[in-house]
């Protein structure tokens, strides 16, 4: 859910400072951070399950090596999907028939894009960890804090850096 706020972010940011086609690419950009999240939510919501269960236990070495698979797992996941989405690049937009200007402003996004997944299931990880521990107040304040400097970063990079400034 969270990673479609900050898309939903990225698309009216993007319509009010950088214009209609950076805001059409924004939308050809859903897909892939639903996709990223989808798979990096499979990751984290089950690692972070089973560590609570196993401290529920009061196993805490199977709690800390499945915490260890989780950050491991989430890791290699996310450069996996840097990987694929470097080999798709192409396709993906092969798939669309957008106008140039659009296709333009959805590629600099995609170039730092590319590099998002990775950050984004590690948060989502930690998050998910944080929140089985019991801690569902920090969760919620750590999710409003970044939806609220995402958007006063994404007006000014967006300002400064163009379409890779708001991927970010």
């Amino acid at each position: 859910v969270f990673a479609v706020a900050l898309t939903m972010i990225d698309g009216v940011v993007s319509g009010h400072v950088r214009g209609q086609d950076a805001r059409a690419a924004t939308s050809i950009m859903f897909q892939l951070i639903s996709f990223s999240s989808f798979f990096s939510g499979i990751v984290t919501n089950g690692c972070s399950n089973l560590c609570a269960l196993a401290k529920g236990e009061r196993d805490y070495e199977r709690s800390n090596r499945l915490f260890t698979l989780g950050l491991m797992s989430t890791i290699a996941l996310g450069l996996l999907q840097t990987l694929l989405f470097l080999l798709i690049r192409d396709r993906y937009f092969a798939f669309y028939t957008a106008t140039e200007a659009i296709e333009s402003c959805a590629r600099e996004y995609y170039n730092v894009f590319l590099y998002v997944p990775l950050l984004m299931g590690l948060a989502a990880f930690l998050d998910n960890i944080v929140s089985s521990d019991g801690d569902d107040m920090l969760g919620y304040a750590g999710y409003v804090g970044s939806f609220a400097v995402n958007v006063v970063l994404s007006i000014l990079l967006s300002r400064t850096m163009g379409m890779g400034g708001l991927a970010l």
